[in-house]
């Protein structure tokens, strides 16, 4: 299978440049266009090769940044990574082939290296299906949580989840975005976790964080909790609204779902 009119791979970069050379020769051989998303305060030096787009937009929003990029990406999949990260060039082949085979599905991934023991429930748990978006919602965010923002996806779909929370200022704490954004994918389709090897993690986080250069518009010590406060919520149960269901309902689904999130 050809990767070319199929996925876009994106690379995103902020105030840390050192693994960007290795990860790009890494992925030299993957027959697709890869994006290098750079927000940092000066751009990073990347390899000369046909296929890399370094986008260098200093000290923007992270949600604007992708939304800006995926605006303009035309492959129906992509794959957001964050450049400490490695997903294994093989699992993104089948990703894709099962994404492109299995429309009722919206993002899909496998298992991280050296974890097996830790996600084996989620792996039996994955063949969950169902055509009820707030079931696939209740099943994903409450009873077999996993974060999902490093998932080969629909690329419609990843496009909106940054809309969504590029809209909604109230949403921007960076620690809420993995959970909203596993809600919104969840409206639109089924999740699956492949028995496949999918990727390795560093010890490092998306951001550097101990050298004062995290946006304060993210709020990256605002926790999950902190949610519940206020109309914080709104923006989802009209979200829901948005959706056809009933706006007490709606109240009630979310503010439930929200609580017993991990």
């Amino acid at each position: 299978m050809s990767l070319i009119d199929q996925f876009t791979l994106i690379i995103t970069v902020h105030e840390r440049q050192q693994f960007i050379e290795s990860i790009l020769r890494y992925y030299s051989d993957l027959p697709c266009d890869i994006i290098v998303a750079d927000s940092s305060t000066n751009v990073c030096t990347v390899l000369d090769q046909a296929n890399v787009n370094l986008i260098h937009t200093p000290q923007e929003l992270y949600y604007k940044k992708m939304l800006d990029i995926l605006l303009d990406i035309k492959t129906p999949f992509v794959l957001e990574l964050a450049d400490d990260d490695i997903i294994f060039k093989d699992a993104i082949y089948k990703c894709v082939d099962f994404l492109e085979n299995n429309p009722d599905y919206s993002f899909v991934d496998g298992m991280w290296k050296d974890k097996y023991e830790k996600q084996t429930s989620y792996f039996i748990e994955s063949n969950f299906y169902s055509e009820e978006p707030t079931e696939r919602i209740q099943v994903c965010l409450n009873d077999y949580w996993k974060a999902p923002n490093h998932s080969v996806v629909k690329t419609s779909v990843l496009r909106n989840n940054y809309s969504f929370q590029f809209e909604n200022e109230t949403l921007w704490p960076i620690r809420w975005y993995d959970k909203i954004w596993m809600f919104l994918a969840c409206f639109d389709g089924n999740y699956k976790a492949l028995p496949i090897r999918y990727g390795d993690r560093r010890n490092e986080r998306l951001m550097n964080t101990l050298e004062g250069n995290y946006p304060k518009r993210l709020r990256k010590d605002t926790p999950w909790s902190h949610i519940l406060f206020g109309d914080n919520l709104k923006p989802l149960i009209n979200f829901c609204i948005d959706q056809g269901y009933d706006k007490e309902w709606s109240k009630d689904f979310v503010t439930k779902i929200a609580g017993a999130v991990p």
